[in-house]
């Protein structure tokens, strides 16, 4: 029996390590396979979640609004199928947003319930993780893709568009905000060289990629990381971003008409974010022909991936096409998807995690958790489409990342 309090010990301090390697692993996964997360964070989550009844000597709590609007999500995408384009196409992505988001929901409920000398733990393992993941990305694009040349078994002098690594780049972005800084301003006095150490094996990736979603995100998370810290303490600035960010999802599909027809030629021409440098003449024709054909069912949309099945009008100016996967913008899915039923749920979701950031958590835990939140948007506002599955996953994991950041600043045990 003297063995037991050992053998107790031994098995939390397992746990914590296998928590802490498994999360510090994901940068590198997202470099080597981005795809791998559609299943690599939720599958973390559920062997951790089996694991902690052996370890704790209870069942993991289940973190209630978490678990209420992943089944929201998956009950509102099977319910689609009533009036979607294609009813059978609606319900297997509502079966495969239940695959990924339920188990996705447990890591959640996993990392916001285990003890904080856990949580401690696991930050010893993320920076360094992530900075070895930065600077190799970097040394990769600087000496011309060599790992990429030999996994797709291409010759060393055949030329790699940096786009290629767009997935990687913009997922080892996101993981610097919403798990690496938090890590490492967990000691203050090591802070200052890890972040001086992130800066420089970030800067060489930042500005070779072609991934504007990835640099965008970055500008977004440090502007709002950067804010004085009365702004974080003040209701006003809450409500004030609360009401933008309605607004705007509100009024998106007339601006983005509007955008296409002043702007047009004009973002097509510009180096920056046209031809040569972007895509900005063909998102703005994609989101123009999206928000006019919105127009003919603006209530409840046209179900879940909607736009795989439509034949839309368009001139063909800038994107030479009828037809897209999906809108590059997640207000526009929404829309398109669920009408404006489904705009204002998404509303009054936004609307009271903001709440719940602003009440429940300290200024210090909001400078970790609004950072991540808004750089989300922000490349979810001009990118991928809302339901791929490695674009989920990756939500997944920052939002999990985020939360053992948001302990951290807790100071105490819970």
């Amino acid at each position: 029996m003297a063995a037991l309090p050992f053998f107790s010990i031994a098995k939390d301090k397992w746990f914590s390590r296998g928590l802490g390697v498994a999360l510090a692993f994901m940068p590198l996964l997202a470099l080597l396979a981005p795809r791998a997360l559609v299943f690599a964070p939720g599958l973390t989550g559920l062997i951790a979640a089996l694991c902690y009844p052996y370890v704790f000597g209870k069942t993991v709590p289940l973190h209630r609004p978490a678990f209420g609007a992943v089944l929201a999500v998956i009950l509102v995408a099977a319910a689609s199928s009533l009036w979607a384009e294609s009813a059978d196409d609606a319900l297997v992505r509502a079966a495969k947003l239940a695959a990924i988001l339920l188990p996705g929901a447990l890591l959640f409920s996993v990392v916001r319930a285990v003890p904080f000398e856990t949580i401690r733990t696991v930050s010893r393992f993320f920076p360094l993780a992530w900075l070895a993941t930065a600077a190799f990305l970097s040394i990769e694009m600087l000496a011309n893709f060599p790992l990429y040349h030999l996994l797709h078994g291409m010759p060393y002098a055949e030329s790699v568009n940096p786009s290629r690594l767009n997935r990687s780049t913009v997922s080892i972005t996101f993981l610097l905000f919403a798990a690496f800084l938090p890590f490492a301003m967990r000691e203050e006095n090591k802070t200052n060289t890890l972040l001086l150490s992130a800066l420089i094996v970030g800067i060489p990736f930042l500005l070779l990629t072609k991934s504007q979603s990835a640099q965008l995100s970055f500008l977004v998370a440090a502007l709002f990381l950067l804010l004085p810290a009365f702004l974080y303490r003040w209701k006003i600035s809450w409500f004030l971003l609360a009401a933008g960010l309605s607004l705007y999802m509100l009024a998106f599909p007339w601006l983005a008409m509007a955008a296409f027809d002043g702007l047009g030629p004009a973002v097509d021409a510009n180096p920056l974010l046209g031809r040569g440098g972007a895509y900005g003449g063909e998102r703005l024709e994609i989101w123009d022909f999206i928000s006019r054909h919105i127009m003919g069912s603006p209530f409840y949309g046209y179900g879940i991936e909607a736009t795989r099945d439509i034949t839309f009008d368009t001139a063909q100016l800038y994107y030479q096409g009828t037809s897209v996967l999906h809108p590059h913008s997640f207000v526009l899915q929404l829309w398109i998807e669920f009408g404006l039923i489904g705009v204002v749920a998404a509303i009054i979701g936004l609307c009271g995690l903001l709440r719940a950031m602003y009440t429940r958590l300290s200024p210090e835990q909001n400078r970790v958790a609004l950072p991540v939140l808004m750089m989300i948007l922000a490349a979810a506002s001009v990118s991928y489409g809302l339901w791929q599955g490695w674009w989920l996953g990756l939500f997944i994991l920052c939002a999990a990342c985020a939360m053992l950041g948001v302990r951290l600043k807790e100071g105490k045990k819970p």
